[in-house]
């Protein structure tokens, strides 16, 4: 189970490069797209690289 709380981000706040290896890639997937609100950029087999910026949601 993940628990996460709610903050909010100055609107400037950007992410840089990151990598890391997970267990469960699927699962990690899901919570970037859905909590960080990040876009894929590209997958691989292995791998997924986001876009830097949130999702469009419009």
């Amino acid at each position: 189970m993940i628990v996460v709380s709610t903050i909010e981000l100055a609107p400037e706040t950007r992410i840089g490069f990151v990598a890391m290896r997970v267990a469960d890639l699927e699962k990690m997937a899901t919570w970037y797209q859905e909590v960080a609100q990040l876009a894929v950029l590209k997958r691989e087999s292995d791998q997924i690289s986001w876009e830097p910026g949130p999702i469009n949601r419009s």
